[in-house]
């Protein structure tokens, strides 16, 4: 089989596999499959439900993993780290501590920080939005040089702004422009691993942040980068609220149209890292043909630059429209 047929095998059995629904009463909510392409090239998938695990949980998948092969093939048992603390036990914690004066503290910044937030962030389309969101999607991938990374990082150090933070401001700036909105909320997801004894555990504890940032016509960008700052650790330290929790506070209206609060998505996408003896390990990127939000732009690090991962729906924007808005994003940043 030559390498193109190969590749075409693979991609259909990783799109069966994926595509098999995960029935909440049936266990375990994870799948694993290793497809043998040749005697030295094989693909290990690995599909969970996101109620089990989440972004961070990742990583500590491949720690164990790499442990554990790397024992079994030196013919020993892997020492893996005991847990004290299981998911169930967080849960019951969260549960009982998110009560009373705490909550009530939490729950006042949120209202405070929402209020009188606007409900869409109307950026303009390919296709007129319809009556329900259908959540299909596609994705457009390209990479940020280091070059124009270490230019960012340069411009955010004054304003003691980390990068995703610097980034963030210069995508809000394009937001702006694209809807001609100045107050903007975007949603953010959080690991919410604030206890040093859950950080081991493999669970689904992140959260769902908005921040709302709003931008005046003769703002400068050091101004909006302060308040990017300011916005992004206020929201770090109130982000135990659940965002379910948030919205049956804050009720926003509800409509089978669109996303409560927010439309679009920025994430730093944590890198992965695979290392085990004897193979050449490749992280292969795998998109389900959805997208979650209208807009979602994923940033990961690399070697060579970042790679921005633009996730978008497809009953709303044209792949050429965002081609063209990866293209303004560059400039931006």
């Amino acid at each position: 089989m030559v390498a193109a047929e190969q590749t075409e095998t693979s991609e259909r059995l990783i799109a069966q596999h994926l595509q098999q629904p995960f029935y909440l009463d049936q266990l375990p909510l994870i799948r694993t499959a290793l497809l043998r392409l040749a005697d030295d090239w094989h693909i290990l998938v690995i599909t969970m439900h996101h109620s089990i695990a989440d972004g961070w949980s990742f990583d500590l998948l491949f720690r164990e993993l790499a442990t554990a092969y790397t024992s079994y093939t030196h013919g020993q048992q892997p020492d893996l780290p005991v847990l004290s603390l299981q998911y169930a036990d967080f849960a019951y914690w969260q549960r009982h501590w998110l009560q009373g004066q705490v909550q009530t503290e939490q729950l006042r910044y949120w209202q405070e920080q929402l209020h009188a937030a606007p409900a869409l962030l109307d950026l303009p389309t390919d296709y007129a939005r319809p009556p329900e969101q259908s959540f299909r999607g596609d994705v457009y991938r390209h990479l940020l040089p280091s070059k124009l990374i270490e230019q960012v990082v340069t411009v955010g150090r004054p304003s003691g702004a980390t990068l995703f933070m610097t980034l963030l401001a210069a995508w809000a700036v394009l937001l702006a422009r694209y809807s001609r909105q100045m107050d903007l909320l975007i949603g953010t997801p959080i690991a919410n691993r604030t206890r040093s004894d859950i950080e081991g555990l493999v669970g689904f504890f992140a959260n769902t942040l908005v921040l709302r940032l709003r931008l005046a016509p003769n703002m400068s960008f050091r101004a909006l980068l302060q308040q990017t700052r300011e916005v992004t650790l206020n929201a770090y330290t109130h982000q135990d609220v659940p965002f379910e929790a948030l919205v049956e506070v804050l009720q926003p209206e509800r409509t089978l149209r669109s996303h409560p609060l927010f439309q679009v998505m920025v994430d730093s996408i944590p890198r992965h890292a695979l290392v085990l003896p004897g193979l050449a390990v490749e992280h292969m990127p795998v998109h389900t043909g959805t997208a979650k939000f209208d807009l979602t732009l994923l940033l990961e690090e690399r070697d060579d630059g970042m790679m921005a991962v633009w996730e978008y729906a497809t009953d709303l924007f044209a792949d050429t429209t965002i081609k063209r808005m990866a293209g303004h994003f560059c400039r931006a940043a």
